[in-house]
């Protein structure tokens, strides 16, 4: 009986101090991962000029890739799309707490850009906006973390009957276009 616990007492021994050692080992692989993928990491000097070069290189290479008519269509910010509570234009601003139908009329270009943003593949790059002069067309263009770069076209379209529908008041059409992959830093991890 004696000779019995003694066994037990020791094989659990033996199990506790293996599972230990099995621990230990899986500990220091993942520390040793860990410091690996420091090391690299402070390889890559980040900065703030680093990525306003990126994102100026990529935002260049959409130009070239897809060139917009700046006769009729002006490069614009999503603040002077929305903000405050207004819609912005060059020629006008469209108070939105309004509920006269000028006012959601004016409001289909922060639908239709809000839409656009939420399709958009997580990692994809801040679009570049574009704005026709009649304010009756936006253009948006963005880089999916693949390299393409995609066109988005909203155009407006005038409301039928009394009822408005903000998603009935424009309508998109999309481009894809090839392009270069986007640079590390500019990536999600």
């Amino acid at each position: 009986m004696m000779k019995k616990s003694i066994t037990r007492i020791l094989f659990l021994a033996f199990m506790v101090v293996t599972s230990l050692s099995f621990a230990v080992f899986a500990y220091s692989n993942q520390a040793s991962v860990s410091d690996k993928e420091r090391s690299d990491t402070q390889n890559i000097s980040v900065t703030q000029e680093n990525i306003e070069d990126a994102i100026e290189s990529v935002n260049q290479e959409i130009r070239d890739t897809v060139p917009v008519d700046s006769s009729q269509f002006s490069e614009t910010s999503l603040s002077e799309l929305s903000g405050n509570g207004r819609v912005y234009s060059r020629s006008n601003s469209i108070d939105l707490s309004s509920t006269s139908a000028e006012s959601f009329k004016g409001n289909w270009m922060a639908t239709a850009y809000m839409q656009i943003q939420e399709e958009a593949p997580v990692g994809s790059t801040y679009p570049l906006v574009y704005m026709s002069d009649d304010q009756k067309t936006m253009i948006m263009l963005y880089k999916n973390p693949d390299g393409s770069i995609v066109k988005k076209v909203a155009t407006y379209q005038e409301p039928k009957g009394q009822a408005i529908d903000l998603y009935q008041m424009y309508r998109i059409s999309e481009t894809e276009f090839s392009g270069e992959q986007l640079p590390e830093i500019m990536k999600v991890q």
